[in-house]
């Protein structure tokens, strides 16, 4: 694959392709997305095995790339708790989800880096309204959809 310098522009769709290239679907980690959210619990409670393996099976059988952007945002702990071979595999999730968000303001702390990130992709400004998916607007478009 020809990784192209960091001065060249790029699109958000090239960028992408690269992620996906990189990051491969198989195989999946033992820990998964609401296993190591689970995981932000067991801080304050003992989490039991039978809690365990029903967090891991909300997850069985999806790679990054089914995880919908609700998923990531309900999951929202979940990329402090990953073991280094989950957080190598969900990584991608995030880096797509920042791609389509860069530019979002929401109201949620957790989501301050991705409000203050600047993009060099897009033109206009986007805003998050409501709670349910698809309402991001880049210049009156939906949001970009890979």
């Amino acid at each position: 694959m020809n990784i192209p310098e960091p001065d060249e522009a790029m699109s958000s769709a090239r960028l992408f392709e690269l992620i996906q290239a990189a990051f491969p679907l198989r195989p999946l980690p033992e820990m998964s997305l609401h296993q190591a959210q689970l995981a932000d619990e067991s801080m304050s409670r003992r989490i039991s095995d039978d809690e365990w393996r029903r967090a891991g099976e909300l997850d069985s059988g999806r790679s990054w790339k089914d995880f919908s952007d609700d998923d990531l945002i309900a999951c929202d702990a979940a990329l402090s708790h990953f073991d280094e071979p989950s957080f190598v595999y969900y990584l991608p999730a995030y880096l797509v989800f920042a791609l389509r968000h860069c530019a979002v303001e929401w109201t949620h702390p957790a989501w301050s880096p991705v409000a203050r990130s600047s993009s060099r992709l897009h033109t206009g400004r986007r805003t998050r309204s409501g709670g349910t998916r698809n309402s991001t607007q880049i210049s009156g478009r939906q949001s970009l959809v890979f």
